[in-house]
C-alpha cells in the first residue's frame, strides 16, 4: 500500500474538519479499475483522477458534511465521478463490495446505490443534472444519523435510509480512464 506524499495531500486536499480544528486528509491509492488506469496526480492544488480510485486513510462517522468541485477534463458525456462511503476495514487492494455509491455522469445523471456483498439496492434513481456554465459540479453529501441528502449544483436527493455501518471512508473514483476530473475545494465538516 502506497501512500501519496504529504506535502502533494495537503496541496491536493486542502482543510478537512471531523471536530474542531482543520487536519489534512491522507489518501491512500485503490486498486485502480481497470487496471493500468494511470495513477492519480496533484496539478495547481486540485487532485486528477484518471480511473483510479483513492481513499480517505482517516474514518467519518455522521453527522458529517462532504463538499468538493469537480469538472471533468475535458468534458464528455463519457466522464463518470464516483464519492464512494466505504466501511471500515475493507481492504484498499481491491474496490469495495460493501459501500454506498454515488456516481455523477457528466451532464446525464446523479444516481447512488447501497452495496452488500455485491448486491445492489437503489438508493437515487437516476435523475438528471446539469453542469454549471464552466462545466463544473459544485458536489455535496450530508450523512446524518437518519439518512444521507446529495446535492449536485441545483438537484438535491434524499435518501430515507440509515448508513448500514457506524465510521467510513470516503473513497473517489472516475471512469473510464483515460478521462480525468478535477477536484478542488475538498472539505469534510
Amino acid at each position: 500500500m502506497r501512500l501519496f506524499p504529504i506535502v502533494a495531500l495537503i496541496a491536493l486536499a486542502g482543510c478537512a474538519t471531523r471536530s474542531p480544528g482543520p487536519n489534512s486528509i491522507e489518501w491512500y491509492p485503490v486498486a485502480a479499475h481497470p487496471g493500468g488506469a494511470p495513477a492519480p496526480a496533484v496539478e495547481n492544488g486540485s487532485l486528477i483522477l484518471f480511473g483510479s480510485a483513492v481513499r480517505s486513510s482517516g474514518t467519518y462517522a455522521a453527522p458529517v458534511t462532504i463538499e468538493c468541485e469537480i469538472q471533468p477534463q475535458p468534458a464528455s458525456s463519457n466522464s463518470t465521478f464516483y464519492i464512494g462511503l466505504v466501511p471500515e476495514g475493507q481492504p484498499t487492494s481491491t474496490l469495495p463490495a460493501d459501500y454506498v455509491g454515488i456516481k455523477l455522469v457528466y451532464e446525464r445523471e446523479l444516481s447512488a446505490w447501497l452495496s452488500q456483498s455485491n448486491q445492489l439496492t437503489t438508493l437515487i434513481k437516476p435523475t438528471l443534472v446539469r453542469a454549471n456554465a464552466n462545466g463544473s459540479y459544485r458536489f455535496s453529501i450530508a450523512v446524518h444519523g437518519d439518512g444521507i441528502v446529495v446535492q449536485a449544483n441545483n438537484e438535491t436527493a434524499r435518501i430515507d435510509k440509515v448508513l448500514p455501518f457506524e465510521k467510513f471512508h470516503i473513497e473517489l473514483r472516475t471512469f473510464p480512464p483515460p478521462n480525468s476530473w478535477r477536484v478542488q475545494n475538498f472539505s469534510v465538516r
